[in-house]
């Protein structure tokens, strides 16, 4: 949801929200249990805003290229073709 907002993203290296976020492109990802780096991690966000506007207008770019109706189609239709390939 964040970045279907465009809002950058701060996170762990946990689940699949790693997977979304480029870090240093579109947020940053941090060690798991890393709470001054997270910390950190905001507060540079905060403090620069042009960085805040680059990763934000990323974000958003990338979502909607993976994650809108043409893309999940995309995405089906390589698997359709992987698939009837074997």
């Amino acid at each position: 949801e964040a970045a279907a907002a465009g809002l950058p993203i701060v996170t762990t290296r946990v689940s699949g929200v790693a997977n979304i976020v480029r870090d240093g492109e579109t947020g940053l990802v941090v060690e798991q249990g890393d709470a001054e780096g997270l910390v950190k991690g905001l507060r540079g966000l905060i403090d620069d805003p042009d960085r805040l506007k680059r990763f934000s207008a990323k974000i958003r770019a990338d979502f909607r290229e993976k994650y809108s109706f043409e893309g999940m189609i995309e995405i089906q239709r390589n698997i359709f073709e992987f698939l009837a390939a074997r």
